[in-house]
């Protein structure tokens, strides 16, 4: 078991904190059982009619509850052997009906990447009482097995990771290479997620304007100023996605998140309420 959460972060994540604006009501407007990020008594009111593809994702920042539960994160560590490749993960654990999280991973780097530092994206999630499971895709990282599996088994391969960790429903955050993942399976099984976060992925060019237009799961499209290649060429079939919104962060390069990991949260935070308060 391993605690992650140098002090550098923590301030850097509590200056957005100061901003936050609580409303008082009778709470969420999403489904029964439903359970609000940070779980205070005063939420905001998220508007749940408007389309995808203009809603406000940066109305809210993180909250100072969620804020302030960062450091008592504890991430564990272990591998699986799930279809027959032995797959490392980092998973928090937390008891409660928020959105479930898959994080994937960019060619250069793993699930490392989603700790504090850089990002610290696992500890903020679990602080809102979300359920995160972070992996090293397959010849990446600590993950054993073939550094390139078939296309072909590419989405059964992620279909095999998300029932071996009984995520339901889960979000996926996809960078870069985990598109070889994540569009094949947002294509044959978009049902079967309440929400995909891209980051420049790899693997768009495979299906047709038309074909994204079919799929309804709400997306959340990310891509750097700067990356002049698969941001550009990826958002461009991704924009097609009807639930989709596309949010450039700017002087940011490829892996965009790394370069305003603020910005990423807060828009991260935003997709999640909006999500929950739509009972997606």
């Amino acid at each position: 078991m391993e605690k992650f959460l140098p002090a550098i972060f923590i301030m850097s994540v509590l200056v957005g904190a100061g901003k936050f604006l609580m409303r008082s009501g009778d709470g969420a407007t999403g489904s029964e059982g439903n359970t609000e990020l940070g779980q205070n008594d005063n939420v905001p009111v998220f508007e749940n009619s408007q389309p995808w593809k203009t809603v406000n994702l940066e109305a809210e920042s993180l909250p100072a509850d969620v804020l302030s539960k960062v450091q008592e994160i504890s991430v564990v560590d272990g591998t699986k052997t799930i279809a027959g490749v032995t797959v490392y993960f980092k998973e928090v654990a937390v008891t409660g009906t928020a959105v479930p999280l898959l994080l994937l991973h960019g060619a250069a780097f793993s699930s490392q990447t989603w700790l504090a530092p850089p990002m610290g994206t696992i500890q903020l999630l679990a602080a809102a009482q979300h359920r995160v499971v972070a992996i090293d895709l397959p010849g990446f990282g600590k993950s054993q097995g073939p550094g390139q599996i078939a296309p072909k088994r590419t989405s059964l391969f992620l279909d095999d990771i998300i029932a071996d960790f009984q995520l339901d429903r889960p979000v996926i955050v996809s960078p870069s290479m985990s598109g070889r993942f994540a569009i094949p399976y947002l294509k044959e099984h978009g049902d079967r997620l309440r929400g995909i976060v891209t980051v420049a992925p790899v693997g768009t060019e495979v299906y047709s304007a038309q074909e994204y237009q079919s799929i309804q799961t709400p997306a959340l499209i990310v891509y750097g100023e700067k990356d002049h290649g698969l941001g550009t060429s990826s958002t461009k079939k991704l924009q097609n996605l009807p639930n989709g919104q596309v949010v450039e962060l700017a002087n940011a390069r490829h892996p965009a998140y790394l370069d305003d990991p603020d910005r990423f949260h807060k828009l991260l935070y935003n997709f999640l309420r909006q999500i929950e308060a739509r009972g997606v």
